[in-house]
């Protein structure tokens, strides 16, 4: 769902409760959580909460950072239990989405020995619905996570585990 379909509802929403919520702001949300509606709900939730009168672009800041925060535990049991192909995979998504992850390029980044290493790789994430392909190709299905996991995150890859 596109920033321009989500708008109108967190705007009106947010003025029902005596705040103001620009189109822009609204978008930002709607970009920010990639127009899934769950993501939406959830940052816009949190916005509201961390804004005085304005639900600006600093308030979606800060409702991210919360959001971060409560989500921590969750996304390091969820990234402890993929293989360490797996693990770089989902940091390499994380970074910027892909189209092709059958290049050399995920091969290298995944340390498998040919692309069908990769493929396994991806199908697993996929089936944990830990990625999907978007309109720029392959990436983290969730917004939240992506960015924990670009932050660096608290979890180091897991290199002892022999699994794939």
């Amino acid at each position: 769902i596109t920033g321009a379909h989500m708008s109108p509802s967190p705007v009106e929403r947010a003025a029902s409760c005596g705040k103001r919520l620009s189109r822009d702001g609204a978008s930002f949300i709607s970009e920010t959580a990639n127009g899934v509606p769950n993501h939406v709900q959830q940052l816009a939730f949190w916005s509201h909460a961390e804004a005085g009168k304005e639900l600006d672009r600093a308030a979606v800041e800060r409702a991210l950072a919360t959001v971060l925060q409560l989500s921590i535990i969750d996304f390091t049991e969820a990234y402890e239990k993929v293989s360490p192909v797996q693990q770089r995979l989902l940091r390499a998504l994380a970074d910027k989405p892909a189209k092709d992850l059958f290049s050399g390029r995920f091969v290298a980044i995944t340390g498998v020995s040919n692309p069908s290493g990769v493929g396994r790789a991806l199908r697993r994430l996929e089936d944990l619905e830990l990625i999907e392909l978007g309109p720029d190709g392959w990436r983290v299905a969730n917004p939240v996570l992506a960015r924990w996991l670009q932050a660096g995150s608290d979890a180091a890859p897991n290199e002892d585990d022999p699994h794939e």
